[in-house]
């Protein structure tokens, strides 16, 4: 294996994670927290997160993030095709990308992660370990590599397979008569 990048003085690379939005983020401070040597890989690891992300109060609580919280909703509802609303006694939260994106990169900074500007486009395995190519031909050697890139994956290739995903959206409206109460979270 010859050009393979690995941190200097440091060992080999457990892991990369490729791609830096939230599910990328999280799991490079995952590992590095659990003692691994971890390297973030993104086409930019600090750009901003257009999307909207939301989650339950006691969620946040349970994993110590309630300080990425943007706004939160405790009259909450749902709202089913039938037009029948029904009250939750749960509190929703919209979180603030940048504060989710600055924690999670501070923890994985503070327990030796690096972050490496590229953009993946081959995973092969060589002599044990698994060597990731970046389009520039930078090649990183680790472990472990963790596919963060999201829907479609940048590295995998289906084969003609149809992959389940999830995905969801969110719709900010204005009524003249709000099917739920003014203010409150549907």
């Amino acid at each position: 294996m010859t050009d393979v990048k690995q941190r200097s003085g440091a060992s080999p690379t457990d892991v990369v994670v490729v791609g830096a939005g939230p599910a990328g983020h999280a799991a490079a401070a995952a590992c590095a927290e659990q003692g691994l040597q971890v390297t973030l890989l993104a086409t930019d690891p600090t750009a901003d997160w257009s999307q909207t992300y939301g989650a339950w109060l006691d969620e946040l609580e349970a994993v110590g993030l309630t300080e990425v919280i943007g706004r939160r909703w405790s009259d909450t509802w749902v709202r089913t095709s039938t037009a029948v609303s029904h009250a939750l006694d749960r509190t929703y939260c919209l979180i603030d990308n940048a504060r989710l994106r600055a924690r999670l990169w501070q923890t994985a900074h503070a327990a030796g992660a690096t972050q490496a500007v590229g953009r993946a486009v081959a995973v092969d395995r060589d002599r044990g370990r698994v060597v990731l190519t970046a389009a520039d031909g930078a090649r990183h050697a680790a472990r472990v590599v963790v596919d963060a890139t999201g829907h479609p994956s940048a590295l995998r290739r289906d084969r003609g397979r149809r992959l389940a995903y999830q995905t969801a959206y969110g719709v900010v409206a204005s009524f003249d008569r709000p099917p739920i109460p003014a203010g409150s979270m549907c």
